[in-house]
């Protein structure tokens, strides 16, 4: 699929520093597997707030932990070439958080990430097989969502 390049940058709106996401205040972003989403850190107003992901929302400063599956990160944030990006399978859990790792309340108190799957819990994970006979028969309308074509798995493109 694709890499969507998401610009990240660090304002203080009257509450204390916090990240914009393509210029929205802790913007709420939907991932659709297949895709790679790049958290562009390039901007100076970056340097010293690295942006990691959790499953918990404000991540280390609320006990949760740094989440690394599909996660790559690269540079020192507000440098060139700083980033935080990630891989979102079918696995990928369905809500991550962005955070800062210096400072506490930057991020999102919303989701980062929800994968826009159908039906989720039909879908049956055992080891490293995928069993995915429980998925709709009909075609939804959003994009990246599961359906079932006669027995094919099949994405939907919208």
């Amino acid at each position: 699929m694709a890499t969507i390049t998401l610009t990240v940058t660090v304002s203080n709106p009257g509450s204390g520093n916090r990240y914009y996401i393509d210029g929205a205040l802790q913007a709420t972003v939907s991932a659709i597997p297949g895709n790679t989403y790049k958290f562009d850190q390039a901007d100076n107003s970056n340097s010293g707030h690295p942006l990691r992901l959790s499953t918990t929302s404000n991540g280390s400063h609320n006990s949760g932990s740094e989440y690394t599956t599909g996660v790559t990160t690269s540079g020192t944030p507000g440098s060139s070439g700083a980033y935080t990006q990630i891989e979102v399978t079918v696995l990928t859990v369905q809500s991550l958080y962005y955070y800062c790792t210096a400072h506490n309340g930057m991020g999102n108190d919303g989701r980062l990430l929800k994968n826009d799957l159908m039906n989720l819990k039909a879908i049956k994970v055992t080891g490293n097989e995928v069993d995915f006979t429980n998925l709709p028969t009909s075609d939804p309308t959003v994009a990246g969502r599961l359906w079932n074509d006669s027995g094919t798995v099949k994405v939907s493109s919208g």
